[in-house]
């Protein structure tokens, strides 16, 4: 930490790293992201320390918005979306798909497909 009564350098610490970082977190915060929900303010403030501690590589040479974006996707963790649907009567299902697959007849099945449920809906 450095306090600024002893000294504005401490190593490569310095003051004008968090004023830098703090004016570009300000900017951010009232220019980019417009609003910001104070229960999301922590995501905000981690991604523009992401942000400011990537801008160089490891030799000094700056990273592009690219190079960055893939050093970001490289410490996602994969998650597994699990979506259930409604069952549905397979008969039908399969009846309709194998009308639809037989090319040829195609148009006289959905034809009998109709009325046989027009059929069914005025009984």
């Amino acid at each position: 930490m450095v306090n600024k009564r002893e000294g504005y350098v401490k190593g490569r610490v310095h003051v004008n790293g968090m004023e830098i970082f703090w004016s570009l977190l300000k900017r951010g915060l009232k220019g980019t992201y417009l609003s910001v929900d104070p229960a999301h303010l922590q995501a905000y403030v981690d991604e523009q320390v992401f942000r400011f501690n990537s801008r160089e590589d490891l030799d000094g040479q700056p990273l592009t918005d690219s190079e960055r974006f893939d050093m970001a996707v490289r410490r996602l963790k994969p998650v597994v979306f699990r979506i259930s649907l409604p069952l549905l009567p397979v008969a039908p299902v399969i009846r309709i798909i194998l009308d639809v697959l037989s090319f040829p007849w195609r148009a006289l099945s959905l034809a009998r497909l109709r009325n046989n449920a027009g059929n069914r809906s005025s009984k």
